[in-house]
Parts: C-alpha cells; structure tokens; sequence
C-alpha cells in the first residue's frame, strides 16, 4: 500500500508541476515527508538523507566555474572555432562529440563527463544548427559506452565489483566485457538512430565567412585555467592507475577530483575578477537543483518502501511470461535511472536480482545483466539523474527549458528501445559464465 502511495505520489508530483508551473521538486519533497513519517515511519531526518548532495554539489561547481566561461564569452568562441576546425561541416559534430567524450572518459573524468563536455558541446550544436538534444544525447552515449569498460570506466568497474564477490573475479570480468559489447552495439544504434530522426543529416553546412578571432584578454585566461583545471582531473588519475605504488602520485589522484577541481579553478577565476561573482552565484540553476534533488527525495521513499523487491517477486512469478522478463527489467531499471544514479541506486538492486530471477526462470543471468544496462543505457540523460543533471546545469539558462522537455521524450524513447532489443533475446547469444560458477 505505501509502495502505491510513493509511486502514484511521484506520478502526481510530476503531474502537478507541469500543469502549475509550481517547481516539482518542492511537490515531491511534500509529499515524500507524509508518506515517509505516516506510512514507514521514517523521520525526517530520515528522509532528509534522501537528498543527492553529490548531484548538487556537482551542478553547483560546474556552475562556478563555466560560468566565468559562459560570462566571459569563451565558450561561445569556443565552439566557434570548434565548428571552424572541421569546416563547419556539421554533420559529423554529433559522431566526433561521442567520440571525444569517451576519450575523455576513459582518461578519468568518469561520472563528472557529462558536466565536462555540455558547456562546450550545446553551444557549438547551436551554432552548427543542430538540436542541443543530440548534443546530449551524443555526449550521453559516448560516456555511457566508454564507461561501461570493466577496466576503468566508472559503470564497468562497478558493475564488475557487484558480481565479483559471489562469481569470482575471471567469470565476473569475462560477464562485463559482454555486458560493454551489448552497450556498444546498443549506444550505436541509438546515436545513429536519433542522428537521423532529429534531422542531423540535413544539416547545412555552416557558412564561415571569417575565422572566428583569437581570444582575448579575459578570455584567454579563462581558457587556460579551464585547460589545467581538465588536466588536474585527467591526469592524476590516470597516472596513478598506472604507477599505483607511487604514494604522492596517489595523493594528489584524491585532490584532483572534479568536483574539488572545479570549485578550487572558481575561486582562482573569481580571485582574478574575470567576471562579476555576484551574477555567477545567480547563475546557478537553483530551480534545477531543487526540482532534481526533490525527485530523489521521493524516489528514496518508494525505494524505502520496498520497490524493488516488489518487482522481483513480480518477474519471479510463475505464471509470468518468460519472454517478458529481459525487457521489463530493462523498463525497470529504466525507470530507476530516469530518476537516480544508476551506478549507486539501480545496479545495488538489479545485481541482487537477476541471479534469482535467472535461478527462478532459467534465464541466462549474462543476458539479462545486458538487459538491465540497455533499459539505463538512454535513461541516464533524464534531467532527473546524474548525467542528465549535470547537461541542463551546464546548459546557457535559455535553452535549459527547451532542452529538458526534449531530454524527457528521448529519454523515455530510448528507455523503450532498450527494452525492444532487450525482447529480442539478442543478449541470450552470449554464454553463461554466471551460473556454471555457482553449480560447480
């Protein structure tokens, strides 16, 4: 009964807010405090704890530091000279964005991509004559897919650390690799798909009557604090995942994080007076945050009230259909990830299911893990998750409304994409590793 409550609560939320114009984050909040207290007897403190300060504190950095990017003008020459430098062909933006963020990625950006790439990325699709949605969605793909990777992408090694403990690092490892394969083949499909439905192969090319001017001034300073402060966040990281026996070496890897980074290069920016703190404080997207880490809040209450041991035993049953499972896990887990972390909220649940379900069911475990990442593969560019998040924070505020109403569509298509290939049983191709471990 609570479960039906959080959920048809966060339905009205939602809702509520569109028809309003009454930030849903201050609904869902509300409503999870009544629920929450009366129905699970939680305290508020309780439900407090609900709140994503990881999520705020990322979007609120981001905004102190790109806003003097924003401010200044660099980014916008910026993208000028981006879009310069392939000939203003803009038909191959979206396919090099996706590349260049999982090289970012890779380099050890991890989660933070995201929040990295849309303050350059959006305005350049802008200037190209492009959709900022498949800037996002461009930039969405390519961190999912290069993240995926059990060697050092955040998602991979996450998901590799779940399984490891009861499967053994050979079986669990060999189940990873296979679930980045069906990302791969996934996220690809996806980009090209949304490529040609948002009409990016009609793209004209941009006329450059002149080369964009040198930056100057202000700008170029700003330039170059942003370059070292994307360096401190790479770099480090990746060295000491090579040279893990060097202790200063894996130091400074804990200082240089993103969110650190960020805030320390926004004190640098504002102790130089390159832009006027007073309209960067007002720049950050307190109406996003609240709507966002509100959502969470509700979310945490239904996950309080048992939702996903409710869809186990729902898929468990035994009279339901077989075939239905891969794609309502990915649907599921879709779900969950259009309004949270994928890698802290949904992979905890979905790892501590499948194998049951696939115990239950006979289903291959390995094909329904591919499953649950292609159900959270489109989903993570909600406005209401972490990478969604950090796009619209990154995001000039007037396009910010625009774009979440375009994030919200393609989200749920791709959400329902992952599951239409996750009915195919395309995924089942690959072999069981998972269950020979637990029989011998």
């Amino acid at each position: 009964m609570v479960l039906a409550l959080s959920l048809i609560g966060l339905a009205a939320a939602i809702v509520i807010g569109n028809v309003t114009k009454i930030n849903t984050g201050i609904i869902a909040m509300s409503i999870a405090f009544i629920i929450g207290a009366v129905g699970l007897g939680l305290t508020v403190s309780d439900i407090v704890n609900f709140w994503p300060i990881r999520i705020m504190f990322f979007l609120v950095a981001i905004a102190l530091l790109f806003g003097h990017a924003i401010e200044t003008g660099t980014l916008d020459l910026l993208s000028q000279k981006m879009l310069y430098a392939v000939g203003g062909n803009a038909k191959i933006l979206p396919f090099a964005v996706f590349l260049l963020t999982g090289v970012i990625d890779v380099l050890g950006a991890g989660g933070s991509t995201p929040g990295i790439m849309a303050p350059i990325v959006i305005p350049m699709m802008v200037s190209a004559g492009l959709s900022p949605v498949m800037g996002a969605i461009a930039i969405c793909m390519g961190a999912f897919v290069f993240g995926s990777n059990p060697i050092n992408g955040f998602g991979g090694v996450v998901g590799l650390g779940l399984l490891e403990a009861n499967y053994g690092y050979d079986a669990a490892f060999e189940s990873t690799m296979y679930q980045f394969i069906s990302v791969t083949i996934a996220c690809i499909v996806w980009l090209v798909v949304t490529y040609f439905v948002l009409g990016c192969h009609k793209a004209k090319k941009v006329k450059m009557i002149e080369k964009p001017p040198a930056f100057k001034g202000d700008q170029r300073i700003t330039l170059a604090i942003m370059i070292v402060s994307l360096c401190l966040m790479f770099f480090p990281v990746m060295f000491s995942m090579f040279f893990p026996d060097i202790e200063w070496l894996a130091v400074l890897a804990r200082v240089c994080q993103p969110q650190s980074i960020m805030v320390i290069a926004a004190l640098v920016c504002i102790a130089l007076r390159l832009a006027d703190q007073k309209k960067i404080i007002a720049a950050v997207p307190w109406n996003t945050i609240i709507q966002i880490c509100g959502v969470c809040i509700m979310v945490g209450v239904a996950t309080e009230a048992g939702l996903g041991d409710a869809i186990a035993s729902i898929v468990s049953h035994d009279d339901f259909p077989v075939w239905l499972i891969a794609p309502l896990l990915a649907l599921f887990c879709g779900f969950l990830t259009f309004f949270s972390s994928m890698t802290s909220v949904v992979f905890p649940i979905a790892y501590a299911v499948v194998p049951s379900i696939a115990a239950a069911t006979g289903l291959n475990p390995v094909g329904l893990l591919c499953s649950v990442w292609c159900g959270c593969m489109a989903a993570g560019m909600s406005p209401f998750s972490l990478a969604g998040a950090l796009i619209v924070g990154s995001t000039p505020k007037e396009l910010q409304e625009s774009l979440v109403t375009k994030q919200l569509i393609f989200t749920i298509a791709g959400i329902i994409f992952g599951a239409v290939i996750s009915a195919t049983g395309i995924w089942n191709l690959f072999p069981d590793v998972l269950t020979p471990v637990l029989a011998g």
